[in-house]
């Protein structure tokens, strides 16, 4: 690639003004990162309803949980997502070099963000967030959305690393799982 990193984000996301900056400087910095997403947040519209509030507050809260744990893990995450993360440009080659239609992200999968993460910490690669460089994120309003979120992420994290694990693994399908034989 002509380009040393690529920087994914999602056209409702607005970051602070150095963000990216912070993003590069941290990459650089670190060979073994295949890439660094900024902090997640929303913003609190004025004219937001009491039940549009909450759900916005509540949001707020589960991704301030996930950012501490991550803080706490040493500023690596789970998952790269694409709202507002910078990617070694390398790193997404290898990968695509690996996987079906030769792209880094498996087009069939629920949750290509996180399947990509776990392929590409099986390469070796560490998987950062910047906690100072802030995305404004789009939140999920209606109930019924952040709902259908909730219930998509857990099952689609788990088939994805099932899927994953089952490519990566030498031992061939069916056989891996059997229970030993009581005597």
């Amino acid at each position: 690639s002509e380009y040393d990193f690529v920087f994914f984000v999602y056209a409702d996301v607005e970051s602070e003004s150095e963000a990216l900056e912070q993003l590069e400087r941290i990459l650089i910095d670190k060979p073994r990162a295949a890439g660094i997403r900024a902090s997640y947040t929303f913003h609190l519209p004025k004219e937001a309803s009491g039940v549009e509030r909450r759900m916005i507050l509540a949001q707020r809260h589960e991704f301030a949980e996930v950012e501490i744990r991550d803080q706490m893990r040493g500023s690596r995450t789970h998952i790269l997502g694409g709202q507002a993360t910078l990617f070694r440009a390398s790193a997404l080659a290898q990968v695509a070099a690996r996987t079906e239609g030769s792209i880094p992200w498996n087009r069939k999968s629920r949750v290509e963000d996180s399947e990509l993460s776990i392929r590409l910490r099986q390469m070796g690669y560490e998987t950062l967030v910047n906690p100072r460089a802030r995305a404004y994120v789009g939140p999920m309003v209606p109930p019924h959305a952040h709902r259908s979120q909730r219930i998509k992420s857990p099952n689609g994290h788990l088939s994805a690393a099932v899927r994953v694990r089952a490519r990566s693994s030498p031992v061939a399908p069916g056989h891996g799982w059997r229970r030993p034989r009581c005597v």
